[in-house]
């Protein structure tokens, strides 16, 4: 992908905890426009500094999307959190909107098969990936020999 092509990419992110803020913030850092939507106007006002867009909407309203026009955005990230029936109704609304790509945050494996079947591109558990991914690092000896390069040993007094 050219450098001009990734300032063009738009991302809606539905949900500002610290999922989507981390994510919401790690894809300025690539010059991506970005809509930003979450309920809470501190959480909106923290993000002001890194999307081209915030937008106040309380996502378990039905309707509450539907002025967005995902269909526009190359990439809706659904971070909604513990609200299932918002998850649902975001990835539902962005799926009937058109839009290209749609990741979304579950909170289990249940969870994940239900927004595999209402249309969600890909389904993220990223505590359960993230806990996978330090626990084969641990086990392999990748994580422990790293930090032994990185941190100079100790002496216990004595």
């Amino acid at each position: 992908m050219s450098e001009q092509s990734k300032k063009e990419m738009q991302y809606a992110v539905i949900g500002l905890g610290r999922f989507g803020f981390s994510l919401m913030k790690t894809l300025a850092e690539y010059d991506a426009n970005i809509l930003a939507v979450d309920a809470d106007v501190a959480h909106l006002h923290e993000a002001e500094e890194f999307a081209t867009h915030v937008v106040q909407a309380t996502v378990s309203e039905e309707g509450a999307l539907e002025h967005l026009n995902l269909g526009e955005y190359d990439a809706v990230v659904v971070a909604t959190g513990e609200n299932f029936e918002a998850t649902v109704l975001a990835t539902m609304t962005a799926k009937e909107q058109g839009a290209k790509y749609v990741l979304v945050k579950a909170q289990s494996m249940f969870q994940k098969r239900i927004l595999e079947k209402i249309g969600a591109d890909t389904v993220v558990l990223p505590e359960v990936e993230m806990g996978a991914s330090i626990a084969r690092k641990l086990a392999t000896g990748e994580d422990v020999a790293a930090q032994q390069q990185e941190t100079p040993t100790k002496k216990l007094p004595g």
